[in-house]
């Protein structure tokens, strides 16, 4: 079959009908693999606290398919360990409080819920590293967005395409977070730079792990604006273009974020007065 121009390949608009076809963006297994093994990358640990790493990285970017693990056997083919290397790490991650294990053998492992109220004075004694990561992914990323431009083909405008397609039909904040990823990943994928991909994936974990501790509403509608701004560039060839719209969308991200943690507290503020 002859491979489609990328110019013949345009984003539909915002408003076309909607085709349920949700969780069918997802990594193919070799790029789950890549992220996986980018997501564990730290020589100085052992074996099980690097795979941990990897897990819970990995569940903070929804970059499976379920909101749950995958079985110890899976993961432990996935991350190229062995299974009792698997339990070691899911039990690390229990310790440290980061997970929880349904009652059932079938209910599997998840990411526990992290409650708004206890984190809202620890993000605001943070502003200044989570300005530092976003910064450091912008650096990161705009530079990712100009070789992925450079290197685009139709298979992965079609990615890109999909993803915003999806990212804008989600309906709950994981298909939301899922979407996003798959977005940001393809990018840093495209590159075939491991190292751009490692640091890529990890920066944007632990700049989501803060956002965790503040849940607010995904804006759907400018997320999917600003991602078809970076994707039209890419189609162009436009590698400024891109860059510049990786950039806005990063700050806007960043923006949202921060005014949303001192809003809540300004509330808080103006309620226990009035009270």
């Amino acid at each position: 079959m002859a491979k489609k121009k990328i110019s013949s390949i345009l984003p539909r608009p915002v408003g076309r009908p909607v085709v349920d076809t949700r969780t069918s963006t997802f990594f193919n297994e070799g790029d789950l693999r890549q992220i996986l093994f980018a997501l564990s990358l730290n020589a100085n640990l052992p074996i099980q606290n690097q795979v941990a790493r990897a897990i819970s990285n990995a569940m903070t970017l929804r970059i499976f398919q379920s909101s749950r693990l995958p079985p110890e056997r899976k993961l432990a083919e996935l991350l190229g360990v062995s299974r009792p290397t698997i339990r070691q790490a899911l039990l690390l991650l229990k310790k440290a409080g980061l997970t929880s294990t349904g009652s059932s053998t079938r209910a599997g492992t998840s990411l526990k819920e992290l409650s708004r109220s206890s984190h809202t004075n620890l993000l605001k004694n943070l502003y200044q590293e989570i300005q530092d990561i976003m910064e450091f992914r912008i650096a990161l990323e705009t530079w990712a967005v100009r070789l992925a431009t450079r290197a685009a083909d139709s298979n992965f405008i079609n990615k890109l395409n999909q993803a915003i397609d999806e990212n804008e039909k989600s309906l709950n904040p994981s298909e939301f977070r899922r979407s996003d990823t798959v977005f940001h990943l393809a990018i840093a994928q495209q590159t075939k730079n491991f190292h751009l991909i490692s640091a890529i994936a990890i920066a944007r974990s632990e700049f989501l792990r803060y956002r965790d501790m503040h849940p607010m509403p995904d804006n759907v509608a400018l997320n999917v604006s600003e991602h078809r701004k970076i994707l039209i560039s890419i189609m162009a060839g436009d590698q400024d273009g891109a860059a510049a719209a990786m950039t806005a969308h990063l700050q806007s991200s960043l923006h949202t974020f921060i005014w949303s943690v001192a809003n809540l507290e300004n509330h808080k503020k103006s309620k226990n007065i009035n009270n």
